[in-house]
């Protein structure tokens, strides 16, 4: 009988052992499956992140776009008034007033005109950047999509 009542009490030892395990485990289980929750909630917020910045970008660049054309169709506009305006001041003026009065009209107009294509250069950059940018957060954002999917 004795034997019985050890090989009870071990079998309980060894009961309570596994017992004690399964809750270790369990309790790990739930600490992990917290962690995971909290990685995914992070990698959730980044991807939020990337997107507004993506469409404030995308925004921005549109804009600019907007901008850039109308500068350029503002440029093309001048440039056709000041060439007319020269071609009929050639056409009335006597020779003797041509000298002076067109050359420095001219060097004026040309100043313009450089002034105007430095802006439109200026205007371009601009614009590259910000399409380098979109194409640089579209590329974050599909990576950030091709983390989320793993």
């Amino acid at each position: 009988m004795k034997k019985g009542i050890t090989e009870i009490s071990l079998l309980q030892i060894e009961r309570e052992k596994i017992t004690k395990q399964i809750k270790e485990v369990k309790e790990e289980r739930k600490y992990l499956e917290t962690i995971r929750n909290e990685l995914i909630s992070k990698q959730y917020h980044a991807c939020d992140s990337w997107k507004e910045k993506y469409f404030e970008t995308k925004e921005v660049t549109a804009s600019l776009e907007e901008v850039l054309t109308k500068h350029r169709e503002d440029l093309e506009l001048y440039y056709k008034k000041v060439l007319l305006q020269l071609e009929a001041r050639e056409v009335n003026m006597k020779p003797k007033n041509t000298a002076n009065t067109t050359d420095s009209k001219i060097t004026e107009v040309q100043h313009e005109i450089d002034q105007l294509k430095k802006k439109l250069v200026i205007e371009k950059m601009k614009h590259i950047i910000e399409a380098k940018m979109r194409r640089q957060a579209i590329s974050d954002v599909g990576i950030l999509k091709a983390e989320l999917t793993e």
